[in-house]
């Protein structure tokens, strides 16, 4: 029949009353076209979800197949023996059937309301973060569009979650119910000569699926589009036949069956996602990620890299160790170098000419793979190191879980747990979801522009606090990056982060403290303020700031002596009397004369001596 006419027999009144609830509600909601990416991408070309489970009770599952993208007028089951992941991994018209159950494994009547559970419906891994959901059904019958909203879905981060968040409080580790927010009515091409898959090298991908010759043929079934509020990701989505009424009561439609092709994540900005094809939390740098090894989890940014490493581990130029170090290829860390044969205090020099915790040279055995000696012990590297803040330790080395990750639109990196995989989460600033839905009552949303902290959940008063350049906010109050920071074996905190200690071997004589591996007077490089002077490396009151000493005369320690002694000399006889207001506190009389400039009582001892020499005469 006519389109027009089979809309019109539609059951429970869906069809153009949901495309007309979406239009209203979404100025982008239906879009008369395929469906493509903001990126430029046709459907062929996404990276599609990989079928995790599903509850196929007996009877309740079949597979179909058909190369000729229109409407079809019916269907009969293959063998049940294949597989739903066999099926219901890629955009090529191999499409799968599940058929709604109740939980005693029932199949539920085609109309029949209820039993939308999501852990009961069929799971996909989207293989990376994403906002939102691709959904490539087929439709056995006409009318159109009524199957295209023959689905529930559910999102969450966790694959094995069996409770549902509520609306007004989504969780990423529950199941959220997603909400239609827009379809492609050509649904992804018009080409009934089409393959289903875009053939390498094409250049008229295009005209391939736009072919005009198709007229009105519709790739099986309008695509859908599926979101959760501003921000919230996830990796796994469910879907089950049936549909609650999302959008709105108009779109309820109590299908018992969920004819399926594909499903492909999608940003927030309706974006191509990332797939993350080894797990380890970072999407391949081919697509705008990260990962520049997407095939090995232990290759990605900020992952630890061993110094004596053959190969790239964390995406970064390999980096020689600093000067005055050497790799230890026992733990995979620079160590400190003897310094001219010595170590400082707890430390001898191995035979390897690196310095060793005394009580581990005599260790008759090395420490097995994976641990170093702390004290005589052999212990993981990460034992007792507190990292800095937004820093987790791995394999002896502070690290930022958070270096090269990009995240979605409107979400931010979240530093995982020692051990965890990091994440893109929300910002707490994103419009459609209240910042304490996010960061509970125990923290509080930074809105603030240009803010390094902006979108993320911090402590309370950190939100509006000002810290300097070299400062970090905990607990309302500006500190040091390093207070608290324990770092691993022979590095220590700078600024933030732990860096190597090329200082821990180095002895240094009196009067010299080390920096960067060599001795150095300590007040080289110290500038202090007016009225100060440096002293052992530190700025210190000047007693001397202040007082006038007269022509041939100098001030040492608040008194003036002649210019010609020895300035290292602090004798009682060769200090002024005379030195003005900051003179000896011990000496009494008319000596402390402030302003009496020093040769004048040169002169009197010179009358003196003349004197002497006449009454000789």
């Amino acid at each position: 029949m006519e389109r027009a006419e089979a809309q019109a027999t539609c059951v429970d009144a869906t069809g153009d009353a949901c495309l007309n609830v979406i239009r209203s509600a979404r100025a982008d909601g239906v879009i008369e076209d395929i469906f493509t990416t903001r990126d430029g991408l046709y459907a062929p070309q996404l990276g599609f979800a990989t079928y995790v489970r599903g509850v196929e009770a007996a009877g309740s599952t079949c597979a179909g197949f058909t190369h000729t993208p229109t409407i079809l007028e019916g269907y009969s089951c293959m063998a049940t023996t294949v597989s739903v992941a066999a099926r219901a991994n890629s955009l090529d018209w191999y499409w799968t059937q599940i058929l709604r159950t109740t939980d005693g494994g029932a199949v539920v009547a085609d109309g029949a309301p209820g039993f939308y559970v999501p852990w009961r419906g069929r799971i996909y891994d989207l293989g990376g973060e994403a906002n939102r959901v691709a959904l490539f059904p087929i439709t056995d019958h006409p009318p159109l569009p009524c199957e295209a909203f023959e689905y529930s879905v559910w999102l969450s981060n966790n694959p094995d979650a069996t409770t549902i968040a509520p609306e007004d409080a989504p969780d990423p580790n529950q199941w959220n119910a997603a909400r239609l927010i827009r379809t492609f009515t050509r649904g992804w091409t018009r080409n009934p000569r089409a393959t289903g898959v875009a053939e390498a090298g094409r250049t008229d991908l295009d005209t391939w699926l736009r072919d005009a010759s198709a007229g009105e043929a519709v790739a099986d079934a309008l695509v859908t589009i599926w979101a959760l509020p501003c921000g919230l990701s996830f990796r796994y989505v469910s879907i089950q036949a049936g549909n609650y009424g999302n959008p709105g009561p108009e779109c309820v439609f109590h299908s018992a069956d969920d004819e399926l092709d594909a499903v492909a994540g999608l940003n927030e900005d309706d974006t191509a996602i990332c797939v993350d094809g080894d797990g380890d939390g970072h999407r391949a740098a081919s697509c705008g990620g990260g990962d520049c090894d997407d095939t090995d989890p232990a290759v990605h940014p900020g992952a630890f890299e061993p110094c004596d490493a053959a190969r790239d581990f964390d995406c970064r130029p390999a980096e020689a160790c600093p000067a005055g170090t050497s790799c230890d290829g026992s733990t995979g860390l620079c160590a400190t170098a003897c310094f001219e044969g010595a170590c400082a205090g707890g430390y001898e020099c191995s035979p390897d000419g690196l310095c060793v915790e005394s009580a581990c040279s005599s260790r008759t055995e090395p420490c097995p793979s994976g641990t170093i000696c702390r004290d005589g012990d052999c212990v993981e590297p990460c034992a007792g190191v507190i990292c800095p803040r937004g820093r987790v330790c791995a394999g002896g080395a502070c690290i930022d879980p958070c270096a090269g990750v990009v995240c979605p639109s409107m979400q931010v990196c979240v530093a995982a747990e020692p051990g965890a995989r990091t994440v893109c989460g929300p910002a707490c600033t994103c419009s459609d979801l209240a910042a304490s839905a996010i960061c509970g009552s125990a923290r509080a949303c930074d809105a603030r522009m240009g803010s390094p902290t902006m979108g993320r959940c911090v402590d309370p008063g950190c939100e509006t606090a000002s810290c300097g350049a070299s400062e970090i906010c905990v607990g309302g109050a500006c500190v040091s990056p390093c207070a608290g920071v324990v770092c691993p074996l022979d590095q220590i905190c700078v600024e933030g982060e732990c860096v190597v200690d090329r200082c821990a071997s180095v002895v240094c004589g009196t009067g010299l403290e080390c920096r960067a591996g060599a001795c150095v007077a300590a007040c080289t490089g110290v500038t202090c303020a007016d009225g100060e002077r440096c002293v052992d490396g530190d700025c210190q009151p000047d007693p001397c700031f202040g007082v006038d000493c007269g022509s041939g005369m100098r001030c040492v320690e608040g008194l003036c002596v002649d210019s010609g002694l020895d300035a290292g000399r602090r004798d009682a006889g060769e200090l002024r009397m005379d030195a003005g207001p900051r003179a000896n506190p011990n000496a009494g009389g008319c000596g402390c004369r402030a302003g009496r400039s020093g040769p004048g009582l040169a002169l009197g001892t010179l009358l003196g001596l003349l004197a002497l020499l006449a009454r000789r005469r």
